[in-house]
């Protein structure tokens, strides 16, 4: 027996699919079931009602499909140009940054937009296709025909990738000084000394002398 996701539409074991009015009675091109077939409908509906209400939870919970922002297709287009040359930009992550970042500087120099070019991975000085290879901003001209109209080189990408890490250095926090209360902690370890010696018929007296908690010792006859 096949259901549908709502509890009210069945079908029932002769192949017909039946739907439930608001009196609760099964028809079929008007036709109402009844006895057996009534029952097996009402059975089928009490056993499915627990799982189609855990399922309308979990439709309520999923959060709401959000198309992707420009930036987020901005990126996607050149991760592709990499996946599509056999580059993995994955295991290179500040790389990728730094070509992104690169490529929105050749766009604002050129007055190129993401919107009218795609971008390929050019080869490199070796012939080969590497996170050193430029990036080629193609775009489609009026007459049909495609043509490169800006490229990020090389040392578009190094310079950026200089920015990226500079930049994340400076984002990252400075290491913590130590506390006053530590160090007053290590202050008190340093001026610590060993005990004296206690000469026989002598009475040893201690006394602090500062802050730091100094001990002095002093023998007086017993």
């Amino acid at each position: 027996m096949r259901t549908a996701l709502d509890s009210d539409t069945l079908e029932a074991s002769n192949g017909r699919q039946y739907w439930r009015d608001a009196q609760g009675q099964w028809s079929h091109d008007g036709e109402i079931a009844r006895g057996n077939l009534a029952l097996e409908l009402n059975l089928t509906r009490e056993r499915l009602m627990p799982a189609l209400e855990q399922y309308q939870v979990r439709l309520a919970e999923t959060p709401a499909w959000k198309p992707p922002t420009p930036q987020q297709q901005d990126r996607a287009m050149l991760h592709e140009a990499y996946v599509g040359k056999g580059v993995d930009p994955t295991i290179r992550p500040e790389q990728f940054d730094a070509s992104y970042l690169a490529v929105q500087r050749t766009r604002e120099a050129t007055g190129v937009t993401a919107e009218t070019t795609s971008l390929v991975l050019g080869q490199n000085a070796y012939g080969t296709f590497t996170f050193d290879s430029p990036i080629q901003h193609l775009r489609q001209d009026p007459d049909k025909v495609v043509r490169i109209a800006a490229i990020t080189s090389p040392d578009d990408i190094a310079l950026a990738l200089s920015d990226v890490r500079a930049r994340e250095r400076s984002d990252s926090p400075a290491q913590a000084s130590p506390s006053p209360a530590s160090r007053r902690k290590g202050a008190n370890r340093a001026t610590s000394f060993p005990s004296a010696p206690v000469t026989a018929g002598k009475t040893l007296t201690r006394r602090k002398i500062n802050a730091c908690e100094m001990t002095t010792y002093r023998l007086t006859d017993r």
